[in-house]
């Protein structure tokens, strides 16, 4: 509500104060911007579509996925403990399930964020079991045997575990 009531008005009213209160209308500064994110509802379930009333408010751009060097840089950033050969495979398993998905053979989609988290668990467990809680855990269960034969073969071209 008061988000419409900004993008249409270009003010908030606060009608839980009193009206003579100083912070009943608040009028921003004139270079504030309003900038916000959302994440599609095709990759993300549960997530939904901006209201027509509020697109035709805002100006929608929409953001391709990063670039697998620039994930790598920013896995770098994130996380500095993670070498650049560990950051480049973590990219590849990436790579791989949102072929499948962009291919139609997969609903799951690893995002920059969750391999971010996943690379901030490397710090304290090896990157096979890291993987376990940030990203295989998210994939759905028809899908989790191709997610993990990906982190196996980045982590393991030999499919052996055991170091893990």
């Amino acid at each position: 509500i008061l988000l419409h009531e900004y993008v249409d008005e270009g003010f908030i009213t606060l009608s839980d104060l009193d009206p003579e209160h100083p912070d009943f209308l608040i009028i921003p500064h004139p270079n504030f911007r309003l900038y916000g994110s959302m994440n599609p509802p095709e990759l993300y379930p549960g997530t939904r579509e901006l209201s027509p009333a509020l697109t035709r408010r805002c100006i929608i751009r929409q953001v391709e996925p990063l670039t697998a060097a620039e994930e790598v840089e920013v896995l770098k950033q994130q996380a500095p403990w993670v070498d650049k050969k560990a950051a480049e495979s973590m990219t590849q398993v990436a790579q791989s399930v949102r072929q499948q998905f962009e291919a139609g053979q997969g609903l799951f989609w690893l995002s920059t964020a969750d391999l971010v988290m996943w690379a901030r668990l490397i710090r304290h467990i090896g990157p096979y079991d890291a993987a376990e809680i940030a990203v295989m855990g998210k994939a759905p269960h028809n899908e989790l045997d191709f997610v993990r034969g990906r982190v196996r073969l980045a982590f393991d071209p030999n499919g052996a575990t055991d170091d893990f």
